[in-house]
C-alpha cells in the first residue's frame, strides 16, 4: 500500500520537526558555476542564521537520490488503447537513515523503505536502462527553532554543481498541516535576505511541492515525505539542467551559423 513503511532496523524512526525544500532559480543562470551562487547563498544565510561546524552537527549533511528508468518508454497497445510507460524508480539515502533505504515508485504512488544493504541489489543488474544519481550536500545553519541547510546539487558525478536546494526545518511540530504557515513565512523572510541589496544575488527561491497525499501518507512528517521532497527536487533540477544544456546548444549553433554569414 502507498505509503507503508518497508521492514529495516529504523523503520519506526521519525525525523525531528518538519522540512522544506526550496529551489533556488538564478536570474543570472549561468552567468557563473553554481558552486560559487552557493556559496553566495550562505552568505546571505547567515546573517539571519548560524553555521553550525560539521562535528556539532553530526557529519556532513548529505543526501543521495537515483532515479532508475526502465528501458521502452510509453507504449501504446493497438487493442484498447492502454499506455504502458516505463516504470520510473527512485531511491534515496540520508545522513538521517543510513541503516535504510527509501523506494519510490511515483507511477504507483508508493513510497516505502527497507533495509540498506539491499541497495546493491536494487539498483544492479540490467532490469532498468537508465540511471541517474545526485547527491545533496552542503552547510548547517540554525536560527532558533529553524534548521537550514545550504545544499548543492551533483548529478552524476559531475565536476560543477548542478543546483542550489536550501533545506528548512522547523523543529517544534510534527505535521505537515501544522507546520505549513510557519515554514512558509520564514521562506519568505529567506527571500527577502537573499534578494538584499549587497547579497549580489537575484532570483526565485520556489517552494518544491511533492503532493504528498496521492501517496496517503500520515499527517506526521516522516522520512517518507523527506524521500517524495527530494525526488522531486531531483526531478526539477534535472528538468532545469537539460533545459541549460539545450539553451547553451541553441546559442552555440546561432553564434556558428552568424559566423558563417560573416
Amino acid at each position: 500500500a502507498g505509503g507503508a513503511a518497508g521492514a529495516g532496523p529504523q523503520a519506526a524512526a521519525v525525523p525531528s520537526g518538519v522540512k522544506l525544500l526550496l529551489l533556488w532559480c538564478d536570474a543570472a543562470e549561468g552567468a557563473r558555476p553554481v558552486s560559487q551562487t552557493a556559496k553566495m547563498l550562505r552568505a546571505a544565510v547567515s546573517t539571519v542564521a548560524v553555521e553550525v561546524p560539521a562535528a556539532r552537527a553530526g557529519g556532513k549533511a548529505s543526501t543521495a537520490v537515483t532515479m532508475l528508468g526502465s528501458a521502452g518508454g510509453a507504449q501504446q497497445q493497438a487493442h484498447g488503447q492502454q499506455q504502458q510507460r516505463g516504470r520510473e524508480l527512485c531511491t534515496v539515502r540520508s545522513w538521517e537513515f543510513p541503516e535504510s533505504l527509501l523506494l519510490l515508485l511515483r507511477s504507483e504512488a508508493i513510497v516505502t523503505r527497507v533495509d540498506a544493504s539491499l541497495q546493491t541489489v536494487v539498483e544492479g543488474g540490467d532490469v532498468f536502462a537508465k540511471k541517474l544519481r545526485a547527491r545533496f550536500d552542503g552547510t548547517v545553519h540554525t536560527a532558533g527553532d529553524f534548521t537550514v541547510r545550504v545544499l548543492e546539487a551533483w548529478l552524476n558525478d559531475r565536476e560543477e554543481a548542478s543546483g542550489v536546494v536550501i533545506e528548512l526545518v522547523y523543529e517544534p511540530l510534527a505535521t505537515v498541516a501544522s507546520a505549513a504557515a510557519v515554514l512558509s513565512e520564514y521562506s519568505d523572510t529567506l527571500r527577502q535576505v537573499i534578494n538584499a541589496p549587497g547579497t549580489g544575488l537575484a532570483g526565485k527561491l520556489l517552494a518544491v511541492q511533492p503532493h504528498h497525499g496521492s501517496y496517503k501518507l500520515p499527517p506526521t512528517y516522516s522520512y517518507e515525505h523527506l524521500c517524495i521532497q527530494y525526488v522531486q527536487a531531483f526531478s526539477l533540477i534535472v528538468r532545469n539542467a537539460a533545459s541549460s544544456s539545450s539553451a547553451g546548444h541553441a546559442k552555440a549553433a546561432a553564434s556558428g551559423r552568424g559566423g558563417q554569414r560573416a
